[in-house]
């Protein structure tokens, strides 16, 4: 993440959407879509984002309803199950990635004792 940057992170189940972050204007609402869109589909953001910057056939991804083709975003499962996304906008795609990595991986880590 880029120094000074603020992000914000949000974590969607089905029945609540929360956030605990400064956000840049704009960026929860980005970091929500994007989270979102990975439960929705059951899918990374980055798999959209993929198949448009390949073209062609990919472009089809602007048709699907709330997909957002920007890395940022990941599905939460347990044991095969969707149980959630996670979003994260306010800096560089690439950068909300690898935060939204870190927190999935934060998530489903065992508690410590």
């Amino acid at each position: 993440m880029l120094q000074g940057s603020i992000s914000v992170c949000f974590v969607v189940s089905a029945a609540v959407c929360s956030a605990a972050a400064l956000a840049q204007n704009g960026s929860a609402n980005v970091a929500i879509g994007k989270a979102r869109s990975a439960a929705l589909y059951k899918r990374p953001t980055k798999a959209f984002q993929d198949a448009l910057e390949k073209g062609g056939v990919g472009v089809r991804v602007l048709a699907l309803e709330g997909a957002v083709p920007v890395e940022g975003g990941l599905p939460l499962l347990v044991d095969g199950k969707l149980v959630g996304a996670v979003g994260v906008s306010g800096d560089l795609s690439e950068h909300d990635g690898q935060c939204a990595a870190a927190g999935a991986a934060a998530l489903a880590a065992p508690a410590a004792r």
